[in-house]
């Protein structure tokens, strides 16, 4: 699967494997798999030594949390496209002033959390940084981040 992810290029950005399924989906199953692999283990009387893994608590909270993103991912997903674009669709071809008002008030919490760093920027260096960090290089210095507390 990792080597399938890296020579996938830009189908990832459309959450899609080269056979038109749904990467996201992939993700969900495979981590709710793991998720109920790590379970049984749990269940099993071992000892620490049995398995090839420093901290078992660590690596089984790792795992949960994982799936906890995917899980929330394709909630997301979900919900955006059969809520939330929907609606917007529905609110922009009636011309109501809702949707545009809604879409300033964004523009404008983006503009003052971000001290003028544009949305674009911010993509740019959470991809750099998330390239980075997998890859193990060293951050850059330019880049620009939110703190987030």
């Amino acid at each position: 699967m990792e080597g399938a992810a890296s020579s996938a290029g830009e189908q990832l950005v459309d959450l899609t494997s080269r056979d038109g399924a749904w990467f996201l989906e992939e993700l969900c199953s495979m981590s709710g798999n793991v998720t109920c692999l790590v379970q049984l283990l749990e269940q099993c009387q071992l000892v620490p030594q049995d398995l090839d893994i420093p901290n078992p608590v660590e690596a089984s909270e790792a795992v949960y949390l994982a799936n906890g993103v995917y899980t929330s991912l394709q909630e997301l997903n979900t919900n955006f496209r059969q809520i939330i674009f929907p609606e917007a669709l529905r609110c922009m071809m009636k011309g109501e002033n809702t949707l545009q008002n809604m879409l300033n008030e964004l523009d404008n919490i983006i503009e003052q959390t971000t001290d003028g760093v544009s949305l674009q920027m911010l993509m740019d260096s959470l991809q750099a940084y998330l390239r980075n960090a997998a890859m193990g290089m060293e951050e850059e210095t330019n880049a620009h981040y939110i703190d987030v507390t």
